[in-house]
């Protein structure tokens, strides 16, 4: 789909219900999120997600049974995290701002419940606030949470999340807390 490896990197790939891959990846310009699907004959062409310098701390994607593609991404410059939707594959996307408060936002994973919310895990890496945090869409906007952790302290690494929702609903975050090398699980009420 024009990717090139070596080129362009942080990619994430979800599957659709009829087993076609979506793919978001940080274009090698090294300034724009690109999202690309497969229709079941060809790759489609480019969709830009965002530009500048967006993507570089990870990205996750998920397709909703209603054919509506979810992204996931970290801005690079700002620190920011960023959600953004698209109702079908290749329509625009319209991009909303999950958390601006520190300048080193990363490692962003997604997964959608049955009802097609997105459900979003990442880590907070600022120096001073090292966390997971987790939000969700509803029908009234965005909710964000910040997870408590007591094993995390300030200096220790936080590194890639997980999201997982189980078929009870359960939303169940992974992550590695670099403090003691470990997976840690946290199980969030829907």
């Amino acid at each position: 789909p024009g990717v090139a490896a070596g080129a362009d990197a942080w990619v994430a790939m979800a599957v659709d219900g009829s087993g076609r891959p979506h793919v978001v990846y940080r274009h090698s310009d090294n300034a724009t999120l690109r999202y690309v699907y497969h229709n079941g004959t060809a790759w489609s062409s480019p969709v830009d997600v965002h530009t500048g310098d967006k993507g570089r701390y990870g990205n996750g994607i998920a397709v909703g049974s209603d054919g509506s593609v979810h992204v996931a991404y970290s801005d690079t410059t700002a620190g920011e995290m960023w959600y953004a939707r698209a109702a079908s594959p290749g329509a625009a996307f319209v991009r909303t701002l999950i958390d601006g408060t520190s300048s080193n936002q990363r490692f962003p994973s997604i997964a959608l419940d049955t009802s097609n919310y997105a459900h979003i895990t990442y880590i907070d890496a600022n120096a001073l606030r090292l966390r997971p945090m987790y939000a969700r869409t509803t029908a009234g906007g965005l909710l964000l949470t910040e997870m408590q952790d007591t094993t995390v302290g300030e200096g220790k690494l936080l590194d890639s999340t997980a999201t997982v929702i189980t078929p009870d609903g359960l939303v169940n975050m992974v992550y590695i807390n670099g403090a003691a090398n470990l997976r840690v699980g946290i199980y969030l009420p829907e």
